[in-house]
């Protein structure tokens, strides 16, 4: 059996839907776009006909999507189990869903807040070797339009829930299995864009992580004003632990490493990444350092 054919009917399986149909169209979806990942619905169902299947069973008001979510990441989980050690790697992103005018639920995406959409922020679980093993959880939201409040405070709640939900579902899979303990996970963040959010705000999500026992390294990054004329154009202006730098608007911008103290693998693999910013030579000395 193909692999992506035995995943999805795996998947499928572990789903809880209220009809068997129901579950094997589900299998059949979940295949079809795990080998045409890149393909818009039409594309990748191969014909009027299924893709046709595909909009009925999305839109079927007995279909939840809890229930969808908590199939993957309990395949997932069960993947875990089959690992001493597993990466469990978050990050945000946006969906840009601008031309969708028929969707009352988006929000501002983006620099300017000129496009429209929503945010996903995913929970991954990789081997300590960097192999996918799948979702562990999914959270999505749309950011407030026009001047309501900022989303700082309550979008910094998301890591510390993806820890949450990493947490319960691989636990919660172990102790049905009768494993005698669970894997370790190790948590790493990537990817924690918070440009132009005030020190305060930045300075909060690490007080928080901090609190579930789990350090900071922040890499703060300025653009000098350049950063609709070229975008992605920044320069690092630090790389610190606990804390961000302070650009020359007074604000914070960089990304985020979350890691446990006793991580000492993490750490060391962080140490090289940060001898990439170093003169050939003054690197060259750090990492026999390393050795």
């Amino acid at each position: 059996m193909h692999t992506h054919t035995l995943w999805a009917a795996q998947v499928a399986a572990g789903t809880v839907l209220p009809d068997k149909r129901l579950q094997a169209r589900l299998a059949c979806i979940l295949e079809t776009f795990a080998e045409r990942p890149n393909d818009a619905i039409p594309q990748a169902a191969g014909s009027w006909g299924q893709a046709k299947g595909v909009y009925r069973f999305l839109a079927n008001p007995r279909v939840r999507s809890a229930a969808v979510h908590q199939g993957l990441t309990r395949d997932t989980a069960r993947q875990c189990l089959e690992q001493r050690t597993v990466l469990v790697v978050q990050d945000t992103t946006s969906l840009n869903l601008t031309g969708c005018h028929v969707l009352p639920e988006l929000g501002p995406i983006g620099s300017g807040n000129l496009a429209q959409g929503v945010l996903l922020h995913s929970t991954l679980a990789l081997t300590d070797q960097g192999a996918m093993l799948g979702v562990l959880g999914l959270q999505t939201w749309a950011r407030p339009a026009g001047n309501a409040p900022g989303p700082e405070a309550k979008e910094s709640g998301k890591w510390l829930h993806g820890i949450d939900q990493a947490r319960q579902v691989v636990w919660e899979t172990a102790w049905a299995a009768g494993a005698t303990a669970p894997p370790r996970l190790v948590m790493v963040e990537l990817g924690t864009d918070f440009a132009r959010q005030s020190m305060e705000a930045v300075m909060q999500s690490i007080a928080e992580m901090a609190q579930k026992g789990y350090d900071a390294l922040v890499f703060s990054y300025e653009d000098h004003g350049n950063f609709k004329r070229q975008p992605g154009q920044c320069i690092l202006i630090g790389a610190k632990f606990g804390a961000p730098a302070r650009r020359e608007d007074g604000q914070a911008a960089g990304n985020i490493l979350f890691f446990r103290p006793h991580d000492t693998v993490f750490l060391a693999v962080a140490l090289r990444a940060l001898l990439g910013f170093l003169p050939p030579r003054e690197r060259q000395q750090y990492r026999d350092d390393l050795q």
